[in-house]
């Protein structure tokens, strides 16, 4: 049975707050950082969670997975380029990141408008994923993406 309503929300200030102490502290506390920016990512605080996980990347700029959430949380404030970037420089340190490469046609296609750009990155997609059931949809959605009409892409 849930909890009454506004628990939930609560429950995340009050760890956000404990977070933001903690990191207070120890500025170099790389798992407090990541972890106040997952908190601000699900609970749609996109600036906050940027800066979270730009505070973890200044120590450790290699990690593909908060790059690629930092690069949604700019998709989120429709910072579509720098989103992109994110993505591309995410695809750059570990080759056979997926989630990183499906984000890019998502920009691309849903943001963009650029179907051709969308096509591309999610072949590249499918190269470092080619059997997941997401790399299904994607082939489904690329091949009707090839037979729309030209004045749409």
């Amino acid at each position: 049975m849930p909890g009454p309503p506004g628990r939930d929300s609560i429950e995340v200030s009050s760890k956000i707050q404990t977070l933001k102490e903690i990191v207070k502290k120890d500025p170099k506390n790389l798992a407090a950082w990541v972890e106040l920016g997952n908190l601000y990512f699900d609970s749609h605080q996109p600036e906050e969670a940027i800066e979270a996980y730009r505070q973890y990347l200044k120590t450790k700029p290699d990690n593909p997975d908060v790059r690629t959430d930092m690069g949604i949380m700019y998709r989120e404030l429709r910072q579509f380029d720098r989103a992109i970037e994110e993505f591309k420089k995410a695809a750059q340190i570990d080759p056979k990141h997926a989630n990183s490469r499906y984000n890019i046609g998502i920009v691309l296609l849903h943001d963009k408008q650029d179907i051709k750009g969308a096509i591309r990155a999610w072949e590249e997609y499918l190269k470092v994923d080619p059997n997941s059931e997401r790399a299904q949809r994607i082939r489904a959605q690329i091949e009707k993406m090839k037979t729309m009409p030209p004045s749409t892409k």
